[in-house]
């Protein structure tokens, strides 16, 4: 790549002199004077870094877009096992839902996961919402 291919290749990325200046750690007007057709400045170093720079963009948006994670959890309780997370969240005066669903909160922030090779089981006496071992 050469200081001429530059703008060509900012505009296929769509990025401007602002943005590249600031992923290359220059001032804009430093920037500028190092693309201009006669500007000073024009080392093999200050290529390498915008060349740089323009490259791990390229690579960036070549990257499928991540989407937002959604966890969706369905349970389906026996009624014996219903009947304890009915008692648990009614102890707490809340649904069954919002009970679960704080209760799987809480485990969350405390780092608590499912590590075993049974389904999830909710449990009511210590009210954690499932058999968990500490990582």
């Amino acid at each position: 790549m050469t200081f001429d291919e530059v703008p060509l290749k900012m505009i296929k990325l769509g990025v401007d002199r602002a943005w590249l200046a600031r992923q290359c750690d220059y001032t804009t007007d430093s920037l500028r004077q190092i693309l201009a057709p006669n500007g000073k400045g024009k080392t093999a170093k200050a290529l390498r870094r915008i060349w740089e720079a323009l490259e791990r963009e390229e690579i960036r948006q070549k990257r499928p877009a991540v989407q937002e994670a959604v966890c969706q959890i369905v349970v389906r309780p026996d009624v014996e096992e219903f009947t304890k997370w009915n008692k648990a969240a009614l102890s707490k005066k809340k649904t069954v839902e919002d009970w679960a669903i704080d209760a799987l909160n809480k485990a969350a922030a405390q780092g608590i996961y499912a590590l075993n090779d049974e389904p999830p089981s909710m449990v009511a006496e210590d009210q954690t919402p499932y058999r968990t071992k500490k990582k």
